[in-house]
């Protein structure tokens, strides 16, 4: 610890009428986190409680907090990553589960999936998704009118069988893709969720193929 005149360590003004009031209504103030500067002119973020020690002076003692804020920044930032993550892998989860389920419709999954995919973002609530799959369309309700789309292609068989997009409203977009607080993350999840619609339709097809070869097979035993 050391001792400095209050009017020498802190840089933002409201800070000094702040901290000036307590110490007149307590004499005192504890751990308080500050942006101060230094002789040299450098500023540094520092821990510090104050003391009234005369009607002009005050006590200063702390430390050098700038690593330890630095620190506590690092650790929020992998707190969200890892938030963000986990809503992906759920995401990811329920869109594999949805699309493996043989006795769904592919209609009733694609509708479901409206309202999965945005949980895997961040903001759902502002995030819309349009599915588009052969001859049919279906679209989050209500459906956001925005500019900002990232849209990725379903295949089945290597054609092509439709779209699947998602977008953030203008309140949040303000009409650029970049504005997707999670881009990366987005564009995985809509390329991911399009390579698993385009399987099941896949799988489908093959599957409705072969019932209708059995179906001419037995009819091809009666006659």
């Amino acid at each position: 610890g050391f001792g400095i005149s209050a009017r020498s360590v802190t840089v933002e003004p409201r800070d000094v009428i702040a901290f000036r009031a307590q110490l007149r209504r307590t004499g005192t103030v504890s751990n308080r986190e500050l942006l101060l500067r230094r002789r040299n002119g450098g500023q540094f973020w520092g821990i510090f409680s104050f003391m009234a020690i005369g009607a002009d002076e005050t006590l200063a003692c702390g430390f050098d907090s700038t690593e330890l804020r630095e620190t506590r920044a690092e650790l929020s930032r992998q707190a969200l990553d890892l938030a963000d993550r986990i809503n992906e892998l759920s995401c990811l989860y329920m869109v594999a589960r949805l699309t493996n389920d043989s006795q769904r419709a592919v209609e009733d999954v694609c509708r479901e999936l409206l309202d999965v995919l945005p949980q895997g973002l961040r903001a759902p609530r502002r995030v819309s998704v349009r599915i588009a799959l052969r001859d049919r369309e279906f679209k989050s309700d209500p459906h956001a009118e925005t500019n900002v789309w990232l849209t990725h292609e379903i295949t089945a068989d290597g054609k092509p069988i439709g779209e699947i997009e998602i977008g953030l409203d203008d309140g949040e977009a303000a009409g650029q893709s970049e504005s997707f607080p999670d881009k990366e993350r987005a564009l995985a999840l809509v390329e991911t969720t399009a390579m698993h619609i385009g399987r099941m339709v896949a799988e489908r097809d093959l599957a409705e193929r072969l019932v209708q070869a059995q179906k001419l097979e037995s009819l091809g035993r009666l006659t």
